[in-house]
């Protein structure tokens, strides 16, 4: 996948990008969707990238985005960042066993007004390389279940591993998107 792609599928108009944020990208890998979220972000934004084995180093990029690595387990570690304006997963959420129990525990790192933004292959057949995949539908049902009444997609890209592509979900914390 291409930084061009990645950008397609973080850019919401919905995220607010006039001041500048805080977010964390769990299970960050190579860096390719925190330095696309870096190019949409407002100057003097963070971005915590974090992963077992973050791809990148700590770094500030030319539109003054800091990038703060931690390796740490997303799932199993006690992750010290502040609160969240938003919380990115690109490819990620599908190593998660126990998905409604993850929910709930990151969901207490985001504000009030904070956000998720989830990329994800558009399929419910696990491999071993997602091994708890989350088509579009599931995904939203999982987060309505878990409280997330609001949601947009925001795009789809094709996918060289999956026929149905890649795609993107918004879905506020607030705005009347989740009960509290």
């Amino acid at each position: 996948m291409t930084l061009s792609d990645a950008i397609l599928l973080v850019k919401s108009r919905e995220l607010k990008l006039d001041a500048a944020t805080d977010w964390a990208d769990l299970g960050c890998g190579s860096g390719l969707f925190t330095k696309a979220l870096a190019t949409v972000l407002a100057p003097g934004s963070s971005i915590f990238a974090i992963d077992t084995n973050p791809g990148l180093t700590n770094q500030e990029t030319k539109d003054k985005v800091k990038i703060i690595t931690k390796k740490n387990d997303f799932v199993k570690d006690q992750l010290s960042i502040p609160l969240l304006d938003g919380i990115l997963m690109a490819n990620s959420l599908h190593y998660v066993q126990d998905q409604p129990g993850f929910i709930r525990k990151i969901s207490k790192l985001l504000k009030d007004t904070g956000c998720f933004v989830i990329i994800e292959y558009d399929t419910d057949m696990a491999n071993r390389w997602v091994p708890y995949p989350l088509s579009f539908s599931t995904l939203v049902s999982l987060f309505k279940n878990e409280g997330f009444t609001k949601h947009r997609l925001i795009n789809r890209v094709p996918s060289v591993y999956q026929a149905a592509g890649i795609y993107s979900i918004w879905l506020p914390s607030c705005e009347g998107g989740r009960r509290a």
